[in-house]
């Protein structure tokens, strides 16, 4: 029997713009001063009771998401399971790039959404001036010539707090949500990780039914039966109803940040439906998580190996996606070898070894002491980072660094025989006048005849005045011994060669 359902709520916009310091006020505690660089990095997954118009508290499921562009991929997870969004955008500065990103995977999702105006206690803050900002932008609001709920507030004070609850509640009820306590739950992975001691747990969100301990969970991948469940404040719970974040533990592997799952009460039927999954996983012959970033390369490419290690599955999907936005210089070709959660281990550093190139990357994970010396024996840069924009700063420099310097030859001087003296096999005395540039002892040179290339040399010694010279410049006669197969003659050309790095 459907009954009716909490909403389920993402928070998304732009970096700074207050989402997290709202989610702060909303559940009473702080996650905002452990972030680094105040970025929230991770997805989280909390719920609040608040206090209906009709006196009834009621529950609200608010899904964290990170605000910067990187993690625009966790975002678009978290909205797509989601049933309503709040776009926070900040009274101070207005919609920027990640606004208008956020807008578009609320509509792509075709979810119902409210604006939250933040930062309203601000000295700089102009709500008027965000509202017309936001209408420039399409995003035309309620009594201002729109249908889009809004609400100014202030997460530090907590001014429109409550009225924003009380509109996420009203939304809901309009959206008449249900769910049925009574089937076997079904649901998202929202993220993943592995702890050293305890395994791999993961953080899902129940859409409908209800998730029991004991219960035999099912991806497309893995079966296992559910030995561990929380709730979202890391308290043991038996069971958990539609709408609840829940943290469960035994998986077999990772899951994929996004993953559907569904439980079983029998272990048969748990395993029927996924001889079903993995049918259809060969059918679709999934790629590896190490697929290549490029995979081919050219002759006169260098191609760049990079391993990547982050702590969570959605973290990881993100350092990706931030690599591929990087502008690779000419000249290189990234590949990504491998990657998956966890810390950096000596297994990483050895799969790098196959090229002095490689770079090893640890995003929120460390690499012990053993695996730091043996990058260093190997001779690979291992570099571990927890701020996203770092990063991409660091490699960016790596990569310039590493552009392969192309050798061209130029004619840096051009001369004309006026006379051959001697010729003693393949050397050759001559008498000239540099024409252009200058002529270097101990350089390669072509000979030219007649507009056309008939040979080419080397300038063994220089002369002027019966004085051996390294150098003769332009206008100046000079005499020279080269070393050719080709015999020269008189009006034929010397074009001295100089190796220049471009």
């Amino acid at each position: 029997m459907e009954t009716e359902r909490s909403p389920i709520v993402v928070v998304v916009g732009h970096i700074d713009h207050g989402k997290s310091t709202l989610l702060d006020y909303i559940r009473k505690s702080n996650t905002v001063a452990g972030e680094a660089g105040g970025i929230t990095q991770h997805v989280g997954a909390y719920e609040i009771s608040h206090g209906a118009a009709n006196g009834q508290e009621k529950k609200i499921t608010f899904i964290d998401t990170p605000g910067h562009e990187a993690f625009s991929g966790m975002r678009e997870q978290g909205a797509a399971l989601a049933d309503l969004a709040i776009l926070v955008v900040s009274a101070e500065d207005g919609v920027k790039p990640q606004t208008l990103e956020a807008k578009l995977t609320i509509e792509k999702n075709q979810l119902p959404y409210l604006v939250a105006i933040s930062k309203i206690d601000k000295p700089t803050a102009n709500p008027e001036r965000t509202k017309k900002n936001l209408s420039e932008n399409g995003i035309f609001l309620e009594g201002l010539g729109g249908s889009v709920p809004w609400i100014a507030l202030s997460a530090q004070t907590g001014a429109g707090v409550p009225e924003l609850l009380d509109l996420v509640l009203l939304l809901a009820e309009m959206a008449e949500l249900k769910k049925d306590i009574a089937r076997p739950a079904r649901g998202v992975v929202l993220e993943a990780e592995v702890d050293p001691r305890h395994g791999i747990s993961a953080t899902v969100i129940i859409r409908d039914g209800t998730l029991r301990r004991g219960d035999y969970l099912v991806t497309n991948d893995q079966s296992f039966r559910i030995r561990q469940l929380k709730n979202f404040l890391g308290q043991n719970s038996v069971e958990l109803a539609a709408a609840s974040p829940a943290i469960v533990g035994g998986w077999k592997v990772l899951p994929a940040a996004g993953a559907i799952w569904q439980t079983f009460a029998e272990r048969v039927a748990a395993e029927r439906h996924l001889s079903e999954q993995l049918a259809k996983l060969e059918a679709s012959a999934k790629t590896k998580l190490t697929a290549a970033v490029s995979p081919t390369t050219t002759d006169e490419e260098r191609l760049i190996p990079i391993v990547i290690k982050a702590d969570t599955v959605g973290t990881l999907e993100a350092v990706k996606k931030e690599i591929l936005k990087i502008n690779v210089p000419a000249g290189l070709r990234l590949q990504l070898t491998d990657a998956g959660v966890g810390a950096v281990t000596e297994n990483d550093v050895k799969t790098g070894s196959i090229s002095p190139e490689t770079l090893i990357i640890g995003f929120n994970v460390t690499a012990d002491r053993a695996t730091k010396s043996l990058s260093e024996k190997y001779g690979l840069k291992l570099n571990e980072f927890n701020v996203i924009y770092h990063l991409n700063e660091w490699l960016t420099k790596e990569l310039a660094a590493r552009v392969p310097v192309k050798q061209v030859e130029t004619v840096i001087g051009t001369a004309k025989i006026i006379k051959l003296f001697s010729q003693s096999k393949n050397k050759q005395i001559v008498g000239g006048l540099v024409m252009s540039g200058k002529l270097v002892a101990g350089r390669r040179v072509l000979i030219r005849r007649r507009e056309t290339v008939i040979g080419e040399g080397e300038l063994t010694e220089l002369q002027q005045q019966q004085n051996v010279v390294k150098e003769v410049e332009k206008g100046k006669q000079f005499g020279a011994l080269v070393e050719s197969r080709t015999t020269l003659a008189p009006t034929d050309l010397l074009e001295v060669l100089e190796i220049v790095a471009k």
